[in-house]
């Protein structure tokens, strides 16, 4: 399979990009495989969610007053659009330092990094063509939330996709004999044949 290259500039010494598996959560990482009561971590669903594409990273400690790294703007910016629950509703901005260009007819998800609830912040998400230049990418600040975003925390991620067109089609059933056994419970063991029949690994350099 043809390997695509995502091709990035560092404008300033305050973010870096590196491939999202490399930011996994420790609590991901203490959470027990137990096989007679499966947790999140039998559910590659889940991890994909986490590790697929790239994410951008605070390169040093910073405080949400910090003016190099953090904007902000008046709500008026999203009003009337709600405010997440539990957060400020104070419209604050991530000062891009990164400009990520992306092969021809391919777009990227920029997003709050996929399945992380504990950060002390939610990026909002947008869809950008080609590449992004030192833009700003609005978030919302945790209410109660004071001290320091720590080096390392992601931030965004980065999730690149190709542009293609598509048209959706309701049908009565979706089934073929490759996917028998998911229609059969006493048959069907969801972890190890997602593995085995339909999962794809993902690289990501």
């Amino acid at each position: 399979m043809k390997k695509q290259l995502l091709e990035y500039e560092l404008i300033g010494p305050h973010f870096s990009i590196r491939p999202s598996r490399e930011s996994i959560a420790d609590w991901y990482r203490e959470i027990p495989r137990n096989e007679s009561n499966h947790t999140v971590k039998h559910c590659l669903p889940f991890l994909d969610a986490m590790t697929n594409g790239y994410t951008i990273v605070l390169e040093e400690d910073v405080e949400v007053k910090e003016e190099l790294i953090i904007g902000m703007r008046s709500s008026e910016a999203t009003d009337p659009m709600p405010v997440p629950y539990g957060y400020l509703k104070k419209h604050f901005h991530w000062i891009q330092q990164t400009i990520v260009k992306l092969p021809d007819g391919y777009s990227a998800l920029y997003s709050h990094p996929l399945n992380r609830f504990d950060l002390p912040f939610l990026t909002l998400s947008g869809i950008i063509d080609d590449r992004i230049k030192n833009g700003n990418i609005p978030f919302f600040i945790r209410q109660n939330f004071e001290g320091v975003i720590p080096k390392g925390t992601p931030i965004i991620q980065i999730l690149p996709f190709k542009r293609e067109n598509w048209e959706s089609k309701q049908v009565d059933h979706i089934h073929t004999e490759d996917c028998a056994r998911e229609h059969n419970p006493e048959e069907y063991v969801a972890e190890e044949n997602y593995r085995k029949e339909r999962w794809s690994k993902k690289s990501y350099k």
